[in-house]
């Protein structure tokens, strides 16, 4: 086992305490809240690299390794909904802020 493998692990072991500064901490929730957005970004562009690997088992050809296409695709997957998340909540703040 690589400890590449265990990469997405430490990325959720990193919201997941960012996730209860922001909860515990009122007054850090905001970065909190960018810091889980960072995360989500360098997710993304960390498993860009596997997107030819994922068009290619969508599409039906063959890979090296499907697990890691499927992981990276996952990976893409739920950094992109978590970084919709946090933008949707900076703005909702923003927006209550303001008023």
């Amino acid at each position: 086992m690589s400890i590449t493998a265990l990469i997405p692990a430490f990325f959720g072991v990193l919201i997941a305490i960012l996730s209860l500064v922001g909860y515990r901490q009122t007054d850090r929730q905001r970065l909190a809240a960018y810091g889980i957005g960072l995360l989500a970004v360098l997710g993304v562009l960390g498993s860009t690299r596997g997107i030819p690997d994922i068009i290619a088992l969508l599409t039906g050809g063959a890979v090296d390794s499907p697990i890691a296409a499927v992981s990276q695709g996952v990976m893409i997957a739920v950094c992109l909904v978590l970084l919709a998340t946090v933008i949707q909540v900076v703005r909702d703040t923003r927006t209550t802020m303001n008023q």
